[in-house]
């Protein structure tokens, strides 16, 4: 059995200056990140495997010091490419990008391609895990593609990527693409 902990990051601080990418989290963020290292489930992970961009990288930093966890960075984990700055109507541009999977949508970075790389990268993961339990961080929009993915379907509905919360965790079966534990979230 291929467990995986599926975690989204915190809540983040947008810039208009720089890109999603390199957003980092909000004060309310780090908060969040040093909660979520107070959750039980890293006790069972021997490795986190997280999205490069500061906001994956900040919500699972404290759970290595807590736990006696490693971080490897994992570039096929990041979120949707998309131009800095904000998007006005943010729900409008993710729904003309999950209803054309294989065009780029303003800018956007193709949602197939994306959930072809996340699908590649934690499938890799998983066997180099050789059946230990990991945990995978990531965004919203790519966590979404990816769980879509495993049931056949080239994207997710704007209700799935909403109901993924931030920060959120989830625990997956990989080998029958099924969630054992749906997303939960912290209450601050």
């Amino acid at each position: 059995m291929s467990l995986i902990y599926l975690v989204r990051h915190a809540q983040t601080q947008p810039l208009t200056d720089r890109p999603p990418a390199e957003w980092p989290l909000s004060p309310r963020g780090e908060q969040q990140a040093l909660a979520l290292a107070d959750v039980p489930f890293w006790g069972e992970v021997t490795a986190i495997y997280s999205s490069p961009e500061p906001k994956a990288v900040a919500t699972v930093t404290p759970a290595p010091t807590r736990w006696g966890l490693t971080i490897h960075l994992v570039d096929d984990l990041r979120e949707l490419e998309r131009p800095p700055g904000l998007v006005p109507d943010y729900e409008a541009a993710v729904a003309a990008c999950f209803a054309a999977p294989e065009r780029s949508v303003g800018g956007w970075e193709p949602a197939g391609q994306v959930q072809r790389r996340m699908t590649r990268a934690i499938r890799r993961l998983a066997e180099v895990a050789g059946g230990r339990p990991i945990a995978v961080a990531s965004h919203g929009l790519s966590l979404a593609l990816f769980l879509a993915g495993l049931e056949g379907r080239p994207a997710p509905s704007l209700d799935e990527w909403r109901a993924l919360p931030m920060p959120g965790w989830a625990l997956l079966d990989l080998d029958t693409g099924r969630l054992i534990r749906p997303f939960s979230t912290l209450s601050l």
